[in-house]
């Protein structure tokens, strides 16, 4: 059996509907091209031998991948520019080759190395049964404070509005949600819970390593209660927590009764130099 000398990283990005790929059935994906691509790839020694390669970071399944990598091992030495024509032509709908490139055969894996993820996403926020009390009365708590002070009325109104929107802010889907953030980083973890079967499995995550980068909001122009989320996370021993799971638990934290959903989600996989390089 040949001796696999040659480690080439292919680059590529996971789009369209191949976004709802589980990472198994991904990795099955680019096998197959691979194969398809006619490259010179090893297999691993044993019983039960199989393609030998190295992928990257598991991505949450709907969240598209804009610079993923897939490491996997040659027989033969393919120069990098054939390499991703072979590629390119293999390749499916949603899994774009965007570039490849030899790298030290006894280097790190990129689980080890790529443990930044920078997420963008696309969120919205929906206001449920909300008490509605707060705004009207401090409206009227504060015209009251202002009369009985002996101030004019100009001044009481003014009092009052400005209550009023103070109140409303305190209200608002966006502020309870950073609100919980806010909580959740105070006590540094959160502790998610998940139903296998029927065992219940506990997981906490330190977010004082884990979140790189608070999450940034930016409202979008398209529709009300839409925001653009950038966050960036660390993964760890215990994994990486995914974005969509912690702005769920900051809503649970705020204890707000307010509905969230993600509209689309992207990641960038990063080594911690390419994060010190881009910040």
């Amino acid at each position: 059996m040949a001796e696999a000398t040659f480690r080439l990283r292919m680059c590529y990005a996971k789009t369209g509907r191949l976004a709802y790929l589980s990472h198994l059935e991904l990795v099955r994906a680019l096998e197959r091209l691979i194969r398809r691509s006619g490259l010179p790839f090893a297999v691993t020694q044993g019983f039960s031998a199989h393609m030998r390669h190295a992928p990257g970071p598991a991505l949450p399944v709907g969240t598209r991948g804009l610079g993923e990598l897939f490491d996997v091992w040659l027989t033969e030495y393919v120069k990098a520019e054939p390499a991703l024509h072979a590629l390119r032509r293999a390749t499916v709908p949603g899994l774009e080759i965007r570039e490849v490139t030899y790298v030290d055969p006894k280097a790190k894996g990129l689980a080890a190395t790529h443990v930044i993820e920078d997420y963008s996403l696309e969120i919205q926020l929906g206001r449920g049964a909300m008490a509605e009390a707060s705004a009207p009365e401090a409206v009227g708590a504060a015209a009251e404070a202002g009369a009985g002070a002996g101030a004019g009325v100009g001044a009481a109104a003014e009092a009052g509005a400005a209550a009023g929107v103070a109140a409303g802010a305190a209200t608002e889907p966006l502020f309870l949600l950073k609100q919980g953030l806010a909580r959740l980083l105070e006590t540094g973890e959160v502790t998610i819970e998940r139903k296998k079967g029927r065992r219940e499995q506990r997981k906490t995550y330190d977010l004082r390593a884990g979140l790189v980068a608070a999450p940034c909001f930016c409202a979008s122009e398209e529709a009300e209660g839409r925001y653009q989320v950038a966050m960036t996370l660390r993964s760890g021993p215990q994994g990486s927590i995914r974005p969509d799971v912690l702005l769920r638990a900051a809503l649970a934290a705020s204890d707000a009764p307010l509905d969230l959903a993600i509209r689309s989600s992207t990641r960038l996989a990063l080594a911690e130099e390419e994060l010190a390089a881009k910040s």
